[in-house]
């Protein structure tokens, strides 16, 4: 309920109560602008070029790819991604050999790449001086 919504209420019930003119605390809510969909072969394409970037023979292009899958696997914002540790990523008592199933969603076609992505970054070695790192 606005501000200027709640007042016409109150001046309802009690005409000495003043009523704001409509737009005085601003414009209100800003749309949303609609969504980009990427398709999963788009996807594809961008975490392939990520493996093309360089330097060669670094972790850094790795880092992108599996940075770029995470993103469209699960809809995180870069923020959130990026402060992600090896623990958030599977569960000690998860049984990641074995289909998921049973969630809130249907399985989506053409994602199944992902689960790839999650155990490839999981087999990485941890970098140096940090054993909780993803990368």
């Amino acid at each position: 309920m606005s501000f200027v919504t709640s007042a016409l209420y109150v001046h309802s019930e009690d005409q000495a109560h003043e009523v704001p003119p409509v737009g005085v605390f601003g414009r209100g809510k800003r749309q949303r602008p609609t969504p980009h969909i990427i398709e999963p072969e788009q996807i594809r394409a961008i975490m392939q070029a990520a493996l093309d970037l360089p330097p060669t023979g670094k972790i850094s292009p790795y880092t992108y790819h599996y940075l770029f899958g995470v993103l469209a696997a699960t809809g995180l914002r870069i923020s959130e991604a990026l402060a992600l540790q090896r623990d958030d990523f599977v569960a000690d008592d998860v049984d990641t050999a074995t289909p998921g199933g049973g969630g809130e969603y249907p399985v989506q076609d053409g994602f199944g790449w992902t689960n790839g992505v999650t155990r490839a970054l999981l087999e990485l070695p941890p970098a140096a001086g940090d054993p909780q790192s993803p990368c």
